[in-house]
């Protein structure tokens, strides 16, 4: 009988990832750190192997042939790196290659400024807070409804001159223009994300959301739930008891200031 052998196999199949995509995840110091984390914590619970990966990997163009999807998370890194002609080169030749880059806020920024997508960005920096993406019918937004709502934080309103739009801006903190876009540069394909798709200011996992970024990858799998810790750069309450004190030992300070300059010449 050949039933040992099968169920080797079987066992071998059963050890391997869920996916054999090569995935690398930008980490750079001014990545934000609660989206890195909510990305990263999508990847692992889908089965999907990721590596952090820095600019350097990225402008010495290691990155190409060794993965598949690249991912830009938000951050603050989109006008350090867009003028970076390294930088830049390095993503064009990992999508002309064949690789898929996927940019989420400045990610998206940075895509769309360094000329891999036909768009422009018109405005950003609106604030912090959710939006109500219309969505077009598409291999990105398979399994989802007609219209989401994701947290915006200060990313990019895009116009597309070439690009497919898949999703617009159509409620909430943003009511106009191009949210998310699809194009090809190369061999490779290549989307911008405008808002935070995958978590809440709380850094919860936003399940519908984070769905856009596991088909973006091809991955059919159901996304869970849960919660990363948040890092950083989301606005904190502050209570009103705090804000009264410190602008009274602000005025405090301030007054004692002027007393002793008057008596400097």
């Amino acid at each position: 009988m050949r039933l040992p052998a099968i169920a080797a196999g079987l066992l071998i199949l059963l050890a391997q990832p869920a996916s054999c995509l090569k995935v690398a995840v930008f980490a750079a110091d001014d990545v934000e750190p609660t989206c890195l984390k909510v990305i990263e914590k999508v990847l692992r619970d889908a089965g999907v192997p990721f590596d952090e990966v820095k600019g350097k990997d990225i402008a010495d163009g290691t990155i190409v042939g060794r993965y598949d999807v690249l991912i830009l998370p938000g951050g603050a890194y989109s006008e350090r790196v867009v003028h970076h002609p390294r930088f830049i080169e390095g993503l064009k030749e990992f999508a002309r290659a064949g690789g898929k880059i996927v940019g989420v806020c400045a990610g998206a920024i940075t895509l769309v400024k360094g000329g891999l997508i036909r768009a422009k960005v018109e405005e950003a920096g609106l604030g912090v807070g959710k939006v109500t993406l219309e969505l077009e019918r598409d291999p990105l937004t398979e399994g989802l409804p007609d219209r989401l709502e994701v947290t915006y934080i200060n990313g990019p309103v895009m116009r597309s001159q070439g690009a497919k739009v898949v999703a617009r801006y159509a409620g909430g903190l943003v009511s106009r223009g191009d949210a998310i876009l699809v194009d090809r540069y190369g061999e490779g394909e290549v989307i911008a994300i405008g808002p935070h798709p995958c978590h809440d200011e709380s850094g919860n996992v936003n399940t519908q959301g984070a769905k856009l970024l596991l088909n973006a990858l091809g991955v059919k799998k159901q996304v869970k739930s849960g919660k990363v810790e948040r890092e950083g750069w989301f606005p904190t309450p502050v209570p009103a008891v705090a804000v009264i004190l410190g602008l009274v030992v602000a005025l405090g300070v301030r007054g004692l200031t002027s007393r002793r300059g008057a008596g400097v010449k």
